[in-house]
């Protein structure tokens, strides 16, 4: 059966983008897996922009890390929750992870142990924190994904 990787990210909540992933299941008859990867680098972005803009310090302390870490996580929890729940009320089983390391990293593990053939994902939304951290990691996925990914805008 064909597989369908559905990767949620901390850009935000896309509806569209879920949408998008729960139709091409249906049409396609695929298994619907989602994914949230807590990429370990974000801290460090929104410390490097925190500290751009005059916010705070140039030595961020580890308990500052520790506690996006933790609000991260959460979001992610949430979030993957909301995506189970709509997939509840549209009939459509769906599977779904939380990883934490290398966004673009874990995805291709996990697309290649689960053998998925297509990943549906978010653009960033406009914004500097959403193109410096993210955008990046998106280009990263796309070099390295060993599969189709359908990037989905809005």
């Amino acid at each position: 059966m064909k597989k369908i990787l559905l990767l949620l990210s901390n850009t935000g909540f896309s509806q569209k983008t879920v949408e998008t992933a729960f139709e091409l299941a249906k049409e396609q008859k695929a298994e619907l897996i989602s994914c949230y990867v807590v990429d370990e680098r974000l801290p460090e972005s929104v410390s490097s922009w925190m500290i751009y803009i005059g916010f705070m310090g140039d030595k961020p302390s580890e308990e500052y890390r520790k506690v996006i870490l933790k609000e991260y996580r959460k979001r992610a929890e949430t979030d993957i929750e909301e995506v189970e729940k709509m997939a509840s009320k549209e009939g459509i089983e769906i599977r779904s992870f939380l990883k934490e390391g290398s966004w673009a990293e874990e995805t291709v593990k996990l697309v290649e142990a689960e053998m998925v053939e297509l990943i549906v994902t978010s653009k960033p939304k406009e914004g500097q924190m959403g193109k410096l951290f993210f955008g990046s990691a998106l280009e990263e996925l796309m070099k390295k994904a060993p599969c189709d990914v359908r990037v989905v805008e809005g």
